[in-house]
């Protein structure tokens, strides 16, 4: 018997683009987008600002870019500030009870342009966590919201 860990993780590492639905592929292209555009205009909200003084630090090899200045942080603080944008205004995406995309886009476009990830590759990384969200989701006994 594997773990709930073991199980998920081998359906990342297993998961192909060539495996999902067109259908998936183009719900997963609209929420990426979506989000790049909201995450765009958060980048005007104060906050990010204030974030990225306390945060922006460029120590570190790899670095990856906020959006849409192009300036340059560690992965997990562009992750963060990007993600912050792409929420602050509160016009993201809703789905699985939650905000996927402003979770998932910031994620996967820092570590994919540090790892020079191709955009299929980052468009299954989003299906994937898709996935992997429902999934974690569908196991909570209790509804996260009411």
């Amino acid at each position: 018997m594997s773990s709930l860990t073991v199980d998920l993780g081998r359906f990342v590492a297993d998961l192909s683009l060539r495996q999902i639905p067109s259908e998936g592929c183009n719900n997963a292209r609209t929420g990426i987008a979506d989000c790049f555009g909201v995450l765009v205009a958060g980048t005007r909200d104060h906050e990010i600002a204030l974030i990225d003084r306390e945060l922006g630090s460029t120590f570190g090899a790899a670095l990856a870019s906020l959006i849409p200045s192009g300036a340059r942080r560690s992965i997990e603080t562009a992750a963060l500030i990007n993600g912050v944008a792409a929420h602050v205004l509160d016009h993201d995406d809703v789905g699985l009870d939650g905000h996927p995309s402003a979770v998932l886009v910031p994620a996967i476009l820092a570590q994919g342009e540090v790892a020079g990830a191709s955009g299929a590759e980052m468009l299954t990384a989003y299906i994937a966590g898709y996935e992997v969200w429902a999934e974690l989701l569908a196991r909570e006994p209790m509804p996260l919201h009411r």
